[in-house]
């Protein structure tokens, strides 16, 4: 009898978090313990990254990202897709802590998907990974095939990240562009690098009045 209790206190610590059932921070912490102990479906505890507690969400971050996956990654984005623009882009975040080889490739899919939005939702994505050579290399890819605000965007953060130091023959072509948003947004970019082929696009553009 004292098992089957134990069991029945615990096999709805998940819902009792998702429904904020609980009245202390102690029977908080017993519910995230619960859940550590048991481990539910990660899938199950998505919800949980739109909840208006934030330690409900801390805990459900944490559930998400024992064992995360491709095809969870895919699950929170979707998701989160048709939610308030704080909810899909904290869902995009949690995407963004998995490995980046994780990321990377839910990246992939979502680009590749007929549905702009999930499109959209990708690009995104990689604005929110964390710095190193696979969101570079990502970044450089969305500069030249995301939509016009994701691709200011990722010049933006080129710029801000350090990233544009491996990227010069990339900012120098678009410094050519024919949209002057993304011109500018290049030239931004630019001025972050120390290097003597960016001093030659600065001089020759002065020299040309443009």
């Amino acid at each position: 009898p004292e098992r089957m209790a134990l069991f029945s206190r615990r096999a709805p610590a998940l819902q009792r978090l998702g429904n904020r059932d609980w009245k202390t921070e102690a029977e908080l912490a017993e519910i995230a313990a619960e859940l550590r102990q048991d481990r539910p479906r990660p899938a199950d505890a998505i919800p949980l990254c739109w909840h208006q507690d934030a330690e409900a969400r801390r805990i459900g971050t944490e559930l998400l990202l024992h064992k995360p996956s491709v095809a969870l990654g895919l699950s929170i984005v979707e998701l989160g897709m048709d939610r308030p623009v704080r909810d899909r882009r904290y869902a995009l975040q949690v995407v963004a802590l998995f490995a980046d080889a994780l990321a990377s490739e839910t990246v992939e899919r979502l680009v590749a998907d007929a549905d702009s939005g999930k499109q959209r939702a990708g690009w995104e994505l990689v604005l929110l990974m964390r710095v190193g050579a696979v969101r570079n290399r990502l970044l450089e890819r969305a500069t030249r095939e995301a939509p016009t605000g994701v691709r200011l965007a990722a010049l933006k953060v080129m710029g801000e990240s350090g990233a544009a130091t491996t990227m010069v023959p990339l900012l120098i072509e678009l410094t050519g562009h024919e949209d002057w948003r993304l011109v500018q947004a290049a030239f931004e970019a630019l001025a972050e690098v120390n290097d003597d082929r960016v001093l030659d696009v600065m001089l020759r553009t002065l020299s040309d009045g443009t």
